[in-house]
Protein backbone atom coordinates (compact mmCIF):
# COMPACT_ATOMS: atom_id res chain seq x y z
CA UNK A 1 0.00 0.00 0.00
CA UNK A 2 1.60 3.35 -1.12
CA UNK A 3 1.78 5.67 1.98
CA UNK A 4 0.08 9.11 1.53
CA UNK A 5 1.94 11.89 2.43
CA UNK A 6 0.37 15.44 2.47
CA UNK A 7 1.25 18.09 -0.30
CA UNK A 8 1.52 21.33 1.21
CA UNK A 9 1.12 24.01 -1.44
CA UNK A 10 1.19 28.03 -1.12
CA UNK A 11 -1.41 29.63 -2.92
CA UNK A 12 -1.22 33.05 -3.89
CA UNK A 13 -4.75 34.07 -4.02
CA UNK A 14 -5.09 37.32 -6.07
CA UNK A 15 -8.30 37.36 -8.47
CA UNK A 16 -8.22 33.85 -8.34
CA UNK A 17 -11.16 31.42 -8.42
CA UNK A 18 -10.27 30.19 -5.24
CA UNK A 19 -10.84 33.57 -3.95
CA UNK A 20 -14.67 32.83 -3.40
CA UNK A 21 -13.82 29.83 -0.96
CA UNK A 22 -15.50 30.51 2.54
CA UNK A 23 -13.28 32.15 5.20
CA UNK A 24 -12.57 29.42 8.07
CA UNK A 25 -11.44 29.58 11.69
CA UNK A 26 -10.62 26.18 14.08
CA UNK A 27 -12.05 26.15 17.16
CA UNK A 28 -10.89 23.28 19.69
CA UNK A 29 -12.56 21.44 22.60
CA UNK A 30 -9.87 19.97 24.40
CA UNK A 31 -10.42 17.67 27.16
CA UNK A 32 -7.58 17.16 30.04
CA UNK A 33 -6.85 14.17 31.84
CA UNK A 34 -7.87 16.38 34.70
CA UNK A 35 -11.19 16.76 33.95
CA UNK A 36 -10.88 20.57 33.32
CA UNK A 37 -11.90 21.69 29.53
CA UNK A 38 -9.90 24.73 27.42
CA UNK A 39 -12.16 26.20 24.58
CA UNK A 40 -9.49 27.77 21.97
CA UNK A 41 -7.70 28.59 18.83
CA UNK A 42 -5.15 26.92 17.54
CA UNK A 43 -2.02 29.57 17.18
CA UNK A 44 -0.57 28.09 13.92
CA UNK A 45 -2.10 28.49 11.06
CA UNK A 46 -2.55 25.43 9.89
CA UNK A 47 -1.66 22.96 12.72
CA UNK A 48 -1.30 19.12 12.29
CA UNK A 49 -0.67 16.35 14.11
CA UNK A 50 2.77 14.00 12.76
CA UNK A 51 1.89 10.46 13.12
CA UNK A 52 3.35 7.29 12.43
CA UNK A 53 1.13 4.36 11.73
CA UNK A 54 1.10 0.95 10.35
CA UNK A 55 0.22 2.56 6.95
CA UNK A 56 3.60 5.10 7.04
CA UNK A 57 4.16 8.42 8.41
CA UNK A 58 2.06 11.45 7.62
CA UNK A 59 0.79 14.78 8.57
CA UNK A 60 -2.42 15.06 9.79
CA UNK A 61 -3.95 18.10 9.29
CA UNK A 62 -6.71 19.00 12.61
CA UNK A 63 -9.20 21.21 10.24
CA UNK A 64 -9.47 17.59 8.52
CA UNK A 65 -10.25 15.69 11.44
CA UNK A 66 -13.84 15.66 13.99
CA UNK A 67 -11.67 14.67 17.05
CA UNK A 68 -8.41 13.00 18.08
CA UNK A 69 -7.60 11.03 21.42
CA UNK A 70 -4.39 10.71 23.85
CA UNK A 71 -4.63 6.69 24.84
CA UNK A 72 -3.26 5.77 28.20
CA UNK A 73 0.52 5.37 27.01
CA UNK A 74 0.34 9.22 26.24
CA UNK A 75 2.21 8.55 23.16
CA UNK A 76 -0.24 7.12 20.92
CA UNK A 77 -3.11 9.14 19.17
CA UNK A 78 -6.46 8.44 17.76
CA UNK A 79 -7.28 10.70 15.17
CA UNK A 80 -11.10 10.88 13.46
CA UNK A 81 -12.56 12.00 10.29
CA UNK A 82 -15.77 13.27 10.40
CA UNK A 83 -16.87 10.37 7.72
CA UNK A 84 -15.95 7.93 10.68
CA UNK A 85 -12.45 7.16 9.13
CA UNK A 86 -9.73 5.76 11.78
CA UNK A 87 -6.11 6.05 12.27
CA UNK A 88 -3.97 5.62 15.24
CA UNK A 89 -0.18 5.57 15.60
CA UNK A 90 2.40 7.13 17.74
CA UNK A 91 2.67 10.53 17.64
CA UNK A 92 5.27 13.48 16.89
CA UNK A 93 3.42 16.03 17.89
CA UNK A 94 4.19 17.09 21.73
CA UNK A 95 2.30 19.82 22.46
CA UNK A 96 -0.36 22.28 20.91
CA UNK A 97 -0.10 26.15 21.22
CA UNK A 98 -3.41 27.71 21.68
CA UNK A 99 -4.79 30.91 22.22
CA UNK A 100 -7.68 30.80 25.22
CA UNK A 101 -9.69 33.14 27.55
CA UNK A 102 -7.10 33.14 29.86
CA UNK A 103 -4.11 34.05 26.74
CA UNK A 104 -1.76 31.54 24.73
CA UNK A 105 -1.52 28.33 26.41
CA UNK A 106 0.74 25.06 25.91
CA UNK A 107 -1.41 22.17 26.40
CA UNK A 108 1.18 19.10 26.47
CA UNK A 109 0.14 15.81 24.65
CA UNK A 110 0.06 14.02 27.82
CA UNK A 111 -1.95 16.30 29.23
CA UNK A 112 -4.85 15.42 26.23
CA UNK A 113 -7.71 13.01 26.88
CA UNK A 114 -9.45 14.16 23.72
CA UNK A 115 -9.76 17.08 21.25
CA UNK A 116 -12.57 18.26 19.59
CA UNK A 117 -12.04 19.79 16.09
CA UNK A 118 -14.70 22.67 15.18
CA UNK A 119 -14.78 24.55 11.55
CA UNK A 120 -15.75 27.44 11.44
CA UNK A 121 -17.66 29.06 8.62
CA UNK A 122 -19.50 31.97 7.89
CA UNK A 123 -22.34 30.18 6.17
CA UNK A 124 -22.61 27.47 9.34
CA UNK A 125 -24.29 27.51 12.51
CA UNK A 126 -22.32 27.69 15.66
CA UNK A 127 -22.19 24.22 17.36
CA UNK A 128 -23.16 24.79 21.08
CA UNK A 129 -20.96 24.14 24.00
CA UNK A 130 -24.31 23.44 26.35
CA UNK A 131 -27.53 24.86 26.72
CA UNK A 132 -29.77 25.74 29.81
CA UNK A 133 -33.57 26.97 30.39
CA UNK A 134 -36.20 28.24 32.45
CA UNK A 135 -38.01 25.27 33.02
CA UNK A 136 -38.83 21.69 30.91
CA UNK A 137 -42.28 20.08 30.10
CA UNK A 138 -41.96 16.24 29.55
CA UNK A 139 -39.58 15.03 27.27
CA UNK A 140 -39.30 18.54 25.85
CA UNK A 141 -35.79 19.30 27.01
CA UNK A 142 -33.54 22.22 26.39
CA UNK A 143 -30.96 20.34 24.45
CA UNK A 144 -33.97 19.55 21.77
CA UNK A 145 -33.43 23.25 20.73
CA UNK A 146 -29.75 22.81 19.43
CA UNK A 147 -29.69 19.51 18.25
CA UNK A 148 -30.33 20.23 14.48
CA UNK A 149 -33.32 19.23 13.84
CA UNK A 150 -36.85 20.34 13.51
CA UNK A 151 -39.16 17.97 14.47
CA UNK A 152 -37.90 18.26 18.29
CA UNK A 153 -38.66 21.19 20.34
CA UNK A 154 -37.95 22.59 23.71
CA UNK A 155 -41.31 23.48 25.89
CA UNK A 156 -40.62 26.02 28.88
CA UNK A 157 -43.83 24.18 30.70
CA UNK A 158 -45.26 27.90 30.95
CA UNK A 159 -46.12 31.04 28.47
CA UNK A 160 -42.61 32.59 29.38
CA UNK A 161 -39.19 31.99 29.79
CA UNK A 162 -36.03 31.34 28.46
CA UNK A 163 -33.21 28.92 26.39
CA UNK A 164 -29.46 29.98 26.48
CA UNK A 165 -26.81 28.47 24.66
CA UNK A 166 -23.39 28.53 25.74
CA UNK A 167 -20.88 28.47 22.76
CA UNK A 168 -17.93 27.77 24.62
CA UNK A 169 -15.82 30.55 24.05
CA UNK A 170 -16.39 34.39 22.79
CA UNK A 171 -17.49 35.24 18.90
CA UNK A 172 -17.87 37.64 17.11
CA UNK A 173 -21.85 37.22 15.92
CA UNK A 174 -23.40 37.57 13.00
CA UNK A 175 -26.91 36.46 12.73
CA UNK A 176 -29.13 34.63 15.66
CA UNK A 177 -32.03 32.80 14.32
CA UNK A 178 -35.23 31.03 16.14
CA UNK A 179 -38.04 29.00 14.78
CA UNK A 180 -40.51 28.65 17.40
CA UNK A 181 -43.94 26.35 17.60
CA UNK A 182 -47.18 28.29 18.55
CA UNK A 183 -50.45 26.70 19.32
CA UNK A 184 -53.09 28.80 19.10
CA UNK A 185 -51.38 31.47 16.85
CA UNK A 186 -51.86 34.71 18.58
CA UNK A 187 -49.72 37.70 20.35
CA UNK A 188 -46.29 37.41 21.81
CA UNK A 189 -42.98 39.32 22.92
CA UNK A 190 -39.95 37.69 22.00
CA UNK A 191 -35.96 39.15 22.23
CA UNK A 192 -32.61 38.02 21.55
CA UNK A 193 -29.73 38.93 24.31
CA UNK A 194 -26.25 38.07 23.99
CA UNK A 195 -23.43 38.38 27.11
CA UNK A 196 -19.93 37.16 28.07
CA UNK A 197 -21.45 35.51 31.20
CA UNK A 198 -24.26 33.68 31.89
CA UNK A 199 -27.26 35.35 31.97
CA UNK A 200 -30.28 32.68 32.97
CA UNK A 201 -32.90 34.84 34.78
CA UNK A 202 -31.05 37.77 35.03
CA UNK A 203 -30.34 39.52 31.27
CA UNK A 204 -29.44 42.97 32.86
CA UNK A 205 -25.74 42.23 32.00
CA UNK A 206 -26.93 41.33 28.13
CA UNK A 207 -26.95 43.12 25.73
CA UNK A 208 -30.48 43.04 23.80
CA UNK A 209 -29.69 42.49 19.85
CA UNK A 210 -33.33 42.43 18.92
CA UNK A 211 -36.85 42.57 20.45
CA UNK A 212 -40.27 41.35 18.53
CA UNK A 213 -43.61 41.90 18.94
CA UNK A 214 -46.58 40.70 17.02
CA UNK A 215 -48.71 38.01 16.30
CA UNK A 216 -47.06 34.41 15.95
CA UNK A 217 -48.28 31.45 15.00
CA UNK A 218 -45.87 27.54 14.42
CA UNK A 219 -43.44 27.52 11.94
CA UNK A 220 -42.45 31.48 12.39
CA UNK A 221 -38.49 31.95 12.11
CA UNK A 222 -37.61 34.68 13.83
CA UNK A 223 -33.96 36.37 12.94
CA UNK A 224 -31.88 39.09 13.90
CA UNK A 225 -28.50 40.56 12.07
CA UNK A 226 -25.91 41.39 14.76
CA UNK A 227 -24.32 44.41 14.16
CA UNK A 228 -20.59 44.53 13.57
CA UNK A 229 -18.48 44.35 16.84
CA UNK A 230 -21.59 41.82 18.94
CA UNK A 231 -18.89 39.68 20.87
CA UNK A 232 -20.15 37.05 22.96
CA UNK A 233 -20.30 33.40 24.58
CA UNK A 234 -24.27 33.43 25.72
CA UNK A 235 -26.72 33.78 23.52
CA UNK A 236 -30.64 33.90 25.14
CA UNK A 237 -33.96 33.37 23.44
CA UNK A 238 -36.41 34.80 25.66
CA UNK A 239 -40.10 35.31 25.81
CA UNK A 240 -41.73 38.23 28.23
CA UNK A 241 -45.37 37.50 27.01
CA UNK A 242 -47.47 35.14 25.34
CA UNK A 243 -51.19 33.42 24.81
CA UNK A 244 -49.31 30.02 23.92
CA UNK A 245 -47.09 28.16 26.09
CA UNK A 246 -43.09 29.00 25.13
CA UNK A 247 -41.79 26.46 22.69
CA UNK A 248 -38.64 26.56 20.46
CA UNK A 249 -37.87 24.03 18.12
CA UNK A 250 -34.39 25.30 17.29
CA UNK A 251 -31.97 28.48 18.12
CA UNK A 252 -28.86 28.60 15.94
CA UNK A 253 -26.17 31.33 15.80
CA UNK A 254 -23.92 32.25 13.00
CA UNK A 255 -20.43 33.92 13.43
CA UNK A 256 -18.75 36.81 11.92
CA UNK A 257 -15.22 36.14 10.06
Amino acid sequence: MPVLRPLLVLLVLSGSAFADEPVKKLKLEIELIDGSRVFAEPVEASPSIGLRSRVGQADVPLCDLAHFEVQADQETVAVQWPNGDRLTGVASTGRIHVHSVVGKLECPRASIRRCTVQVITADRPLKPAGVSASGIWGQHRPANAIDGERTSSWNSGGYTGWVELDLGADYELALIRAEIQFSPSGHAVHGFYVSQEPMRGNVSGGRLVKAFSGTRKTGDMLAADCEPGTVGRYVQFRCTNSVAWFNVREVEVLPRL
